[in-house]
C-alpha cells in the first residue's frame, strides 16, 4: 500500500495568531519559509560581534535616508515571514506591518552555522520576491556574497568578496572594511 503524506503550509497570518496564543515557548526563535517552521541557531559571540558593527556603521550613516531593522521580521508572501539579520528598508511607519520586499533596500544575513539554510533556502525567496539586493555574511570563513537584480530564485549579479571594501548599491557613500565585519576592529 503506497500512503503518501501531504504537508499543510501554515500562512502569515496562522503563524501570528499561533503566537498570540503563546504556542511557542518565550523566547523561542522560529521563522516561517515557504509554509514551514524552523528553529533558529542561537546568536554566537561572532555573529553578535558582526551585528553590532554592522548595526553602528549603519545607524551612524543612514541617517534619515531609511530603516535599520535588526533581526526583525518581514513579509515576503503569504507563507514565509523570515527574520534577517539586518533589514534596510524605506522609511515608513511599521505598526501595522512587517516591511514587504517592496520596501526592502539592502537585506543581510550574517552566517555561522546557518549558511547552507541562509544560502539555498532562503535566499531564492529572497530572489523570487524581488529583494533587490542581498548580503549574506560568512563570519566562519571570512567572505560576504553580494546578490543583486533578483530573477525567478536566484540573482542574475553574485559577488564573492574576502578582502578589500564592501558597499552597497543603495548606499555607496557608507563603505564597509571586511576586516572590522570580521572582528579585526578595535573598540
Amino acid at each position: 500500500m503506497n500512503l503518501q503524506t501531504k504537508r499543510r503550509a501554515i500562512s502569515v497570518e496562522e503563524y501570528h495568531r499561533m503566537g498570540e496564543a503563546s504556542i511557542f515557548s518565550i523566547g523561542e526563535r522560529i521563522e516561517l519559509i515557504e509554509g514551514e517552521l524552523f528553529k533558529m541557531s542561537p546568536i554566537g559571540t561572532k555573529r553578535a560581534n558582526c551585528l553590532d558593527y554592522l548595526n553602528e556603521i549603519f545607524l551612524l550613516n543612514i541617517n534619515k535616508r531609511a530603516l535599520v531593522r535588526i533581526q526583525n521580521p518581514i513579509i515576503v508572501s503569504d507563507y514565509s515571514e523570515p527574520e534577517p539579520d539586518i533589514v534596510i528598508a524605506k522609511r515608513l511607519n511599521y505598526r501595522e506591518n512587517h516591511p514587504t520586499s517592496k520596501e526592502i533596500m539592502l537585506l543581510i544575513e550574517v552566517a555561522d552555522s546557518s549558511y547552507e539554510f541562509d544560502r539555498y533556502t532562503k535566499l531564492p525567496i529572497y530572489a523570487k520576491t524581488n529583494v533587490p539586493e542581498v548580503w549574506i555574511i560568512n563570519i566562519n570563513d571570512n567572505f560576504v556574497e553580494t546578490f543583486q537584480e533578483p530573477q525567478k530564485d536566484n540573482y542574475r549579479k553574485i559577488k564573492k568578496i574576502s578582502k578589500r571594501k564592501i558597499s552597497s548599491v543603495s548606499f555607496p557613500d557608507i563603505v564597509l572594511e571586511l576586516s572590522s565585519i570580521f572582528g579585526d576592529r578595535e573598540v
